[in-house]
């Protein structure tokens, strides 16, 4: 089993490196749906080996490009697990490992993975409230 990450972007230069650095601690491989960036976003994708990058010429809605990662996906053979989510959703490489060590076996095809996810106004802070940013359980792999 892979451990791929699918992650659509649109200028997303400026968390992109984080995001990247912890996908590559514990993915196989991150797909990468670029929606024609027009900061440097698609040279930040370039730098870390994992990157399977995907250049769009034109902007598509969220629904189209996460549908192209998908797509994409299928092209690794195999049970894999999918790792969705977006350059600003980080998570703990460390952690991932951690469960992905402890629960590989008993991920069947089919199985939905959530996760306590905080919205990070900046990078150096997080919500813990009540609101709509967080935090809440959101599904994050299948």
């Amino acid at each position: 089993m892979k451990v791929i990450a699918l992650l659509p972007t649109r200028n997303e230069a400026w968390v992109l490196p984080h995001s990247l650095a912890c996908l590559s601690g514990f993915c196989d491989v991150i797909i990468v749906n670029d929606q024609n960036s027009e900061d440097n976003t698609r040279d930040v994708c370039r730098t870390f080996p994992k990157v399977v990058l995907l250049e769009q010429s034109q902007s598509v809605i969220c629904g189209k490009a996460r549908w192209q990662l998908w797509d994409a996906a299928r092209n690794y053979d195999g049970n894999n697990l999918l790792w969705c989510t977006d350059p600003d959703e980080l998570m703990s490489p460390a952690l991932a490992r951690q469960f992905l060590s402890r629960q590989r076996d008993a991920l069947m095809p089919g199985t939905a993975i959530e996760c306590l996810f905080y919205h990070p106004p900046r990078l150096d802070r997080y919500r813990d409230d009540m609101s709509l940013y967080g935090p809440y359980w959101k599904p994050l792999a299948a």
